[in-house]
């Protein structure tokens, strides 16, 4: 009878929370459409602040983005969300949770590519880049190296989506967006000094490999 109630328990539990997200990602979509009404834009933009600003953003950043349920829009701004609030946690988040939010939505944006609208898609690949910009200088070479293995393993996933996230690697790399990290320009030249010898050549080199 333990055992039993136990694992009704269980079951309350994994209902609740997935009425709880299917909830969260209806009312994201209301926002995200409250933010392009001009009307109601000053309101909504105050409670995506908001949102950001919630200690699990990023955890409920991702459940938008990967939801079926939820719009272009509101994944796009997901997206944007989950961007900038890595970046500004970026230390206390910690390699390993740095890895597997990063991972988590290379294998996501790879695996939906043909099925995800573009703008989506090169959102995602934005920020993807960009953790990997913010942690590029610590990389060792065999890091770097399992970077581009990885690249040529999407290559034979879906070459579409392998040649996009090359152009995009190299659009962030390359952009002098200091403000975007919240870093001075001269780390910016930095990452892109050292991207201009450990990068930029293998990049060219496999988007011409179709």
């Amino acid at each position: 009878n333990s055992e039993r109630f136990h694992l009704q328990l269980r079951v309350q539990k994994f209902y609740l929370k997935n009425s709880n997200r299917h909830r969260m990602i209806k009312e994201f979509n209301e926002l995200c459409e409250r933010f392009r009404d001009p009307k109601s834009r000053v309101d909504a933009e105050r409670k995506l602040v908001e949102f950001r600003k919630s200690r699990d953003a990023i955890e409920q950043s991702i459940n938008i983005i990967v939801s079926k349920d939820a719009t272009g829009f509101a994944r796009f701004q997901a997206t944007s969300i989950c961007r900038d609030v890595a970046l500004e946690r970026w230390t206390r988040l910690g390699v390993q949770k740095q890895n597997t939010i990063r991972e988590h939505l290379l294998k996501y944006v790879v695996n939906h590519f043909n099925d995800l609208p573009k703008f989506v898609s090169k959102q995602i690949l934005h920020t993807v880049a960009s953790f990997y910009k913010r942690t590029w200088t610590s990389l060792s070479e065999e890091d770097v190296n399992a970077v581009f293995a990885q690249i040529q393993t999407i290559m034979r996933q879906n070459v579409r989506c392998a040649n996009a996230y090359l152009q995009i690697i190299v659009d962030e790399f390359l952009a002098s967006r200091s403000s975007a990290m919240g870093l001075k320009l001269e780390w910016h030249r930095n990452v892109q000094q050292r991207f201009s010898k450990s990068g930029l050549r293998r990049c060219l080199e496999m988007g011409m490999i179709q």
